[in-house]
């Protein structure tokens, strides 16, 4: 009796013990993770002002995807390789601009034909950012400010394919931002972007635009017209939604377990939003 009281003292003893060893490995990986991260912050924090410099030394008058920004770069550091990209924002439509002209709404919902999405979301984000009168299919109340982040419209659009897209599909998130300017940067937006711009921009004009820009960036917006197939008339309707010059850029840090994304202006030369994950 002794004895069987004894082993199940032990066994429990050994449980207890064995929970308790898998608890602190737990908090000693949990420990090891945040600071690996806060080590990685801090070192991007010291290499920001560098990769910024690179966004500030362009003095031209446009901006294109053959420009240095534009292409990746990487540092060695202690904590292993940070592979730094930039991606200007002016390349995207912006959803808190609708509203703001019948030109920009119509290449907005030109977009979401493109995507296959039905083109009430547009309707459905000017009333959630105060732009239209109306009701939203949602229990969630219309904001009526302009939207802080594109993953808002969730809340009032349940088809997540539509919005993050497929292995065969784009999803919307992928053409639009809130930090876009008025005007469409012509030298960096992608074919899709293009279309939407204008319906004469068919899928053949807008791979050859592409295909012209990486050639030779257009300087001004009038440069279009050595396309084959840009008239003075299609010209003068996109004066309206497209420009070669950008000011909004999102730079992405990554490292193993790490990444950080910096919002930045640059006429102004202001940090405007920092996320980590």
């Amino acid at each position: 009796m002794i004895v069987a009281l004894v082993l199940v003292l032990f066994l429990s003893l050994s449980y207890e013990a064995a929970g308790l060893l898998e608890e602190v490995t737990a908090l000693n990986r949990t420990f090891t993770t945040v600071y690996r991260k806060e080590q990685a912050f801090l070192l991007t924090e010291s290499l920001l002002p560098k990769a910024l410099e690179l966004l500030t030394q362009e003095d031209g008058s446009y901006d294109a995807l053959t420009d240095a920004w534009a292409r990746p770069f990487s540092y060695e550091t202690p904590l292993g390789t940070l592979e730094v990209t930039v991606v200007d924002k002016e390349r995207f439509l912006n959803p808190n601009l609708l509203g703001s002209s019948r030109a920009y709404d119509e290449a907005f919902e030109r977009l979401l034909r493109l995507l296959g999405i039905d083109p009430i979301l547009a309707y459905y984000i000017k009333v959630w950012i105060g732009k239209a009168e109306g009701s939203l299919p949602t229990d969630y109340p219309p904001k009526r400010k302009p939207m802080d982040s594109i993953y808002e419209i969730e809340l009032f659009w349940p088809d997540r394919e539509e919005l993050y897209g497929s292995k065969d599909k784009p999803g919307l998130y992928e053409f639009i931002s809130v930090f876009a300017g008025p005007k469409v940067n012509i030298n960096t937006a992608p074919p899709l972007v293009l279309m939407a711009l204008d319906e004469r921009i068919t899928p053949h004009l807008a791979r050859a635009v592409a295909r012209a820009r990486s050639e030779r960036p257009f300087k001004t917006l009038k440069e279009l017209l050595r396309v084959e197939g840009v008239t003075l008339d299609l010209l003068y309707r996109l004066e309206r939604l497209a420009g070669v010059k950008s000011e909004n850029f999102r730079l992405v840090f990554k490292l193993e377990g790490f990444e950080e994304r910096v919002y930045f202006n640059r006429p102004k030369r202001k940090l405007l939003l920092k996320e980590i994950y």
